[in-house]
């Protein structure tokens, strides 16, 4: 089995809730992204990263201070997972755009957990690539049931 780290970064507390509901289903590690190092990176088979959107579609500062890490560091064949927690209806025109930002530094990384946008109304999201999300996406105040689109979607990850 293997060794998972769920990696959040927060701003009023919703992607920690949403990071530590998955990881509580996965038996994971968690971390939040401040407090993320090299030694946690490479103590881990799988990773799951999650974060919110703010401003005109931005990943949070929190991971956004952290991917020059992630981008030094080996996923050579390792699996990574993405959780992004947005507001469909205030932010339609970037719904969980930050998501995104995580893609260019996740070298040779599987990613795995794409979603559907079933469920979710918005205009524009860089997150939403080939009629999917590039992971997990919850509208944490908008989605009554994002606990039960959660825990299906964790348990569907293949780690």
């Amino acid at each position: 089995m293997s060794k998972i780290l769920v990696s959040y970064a927060t701003k009023g507390g919703d992607t920690k809730e949403v990071a530590e509901f998955i990881a509580d289903i996965l038996k994971a590690d968690v971390i939040e992204a401040k407090n993320l190092n090299e030694n946690d990176l490479n103590s881990h088979d799988g990773f799951i990263f999650a974060a919110s959107t703010h401003g005109d579609g931005q990943i949070f500062a929190n991971f956004d201070d952290k991917l020059g890490l992630l981008n030094q560091t080996d996923f050579n064949g390792r699996k990574v997972a993405l959780v992004g927690v947005g507001n469909q209806e205030r932010h339609g025109n970037d719904f969980c755009s930050g998501l995104s930002a995580f893609l260019p530094v996740l070298k040779k990384a599987k990613i795995i957990g794409a979603t559907d946008a079933n469920g979710y109304k918005f205009n524009f999201s860089r997150s939403f690539i080939n009629d999917k999300f590039i992971g997990l996406v919850v509208d944490f105040k908008g989605d009554s049931d994002w606990k039960s689109r959660a825990e299906k979607w964790a348990e569907s990850l293949n780690f």
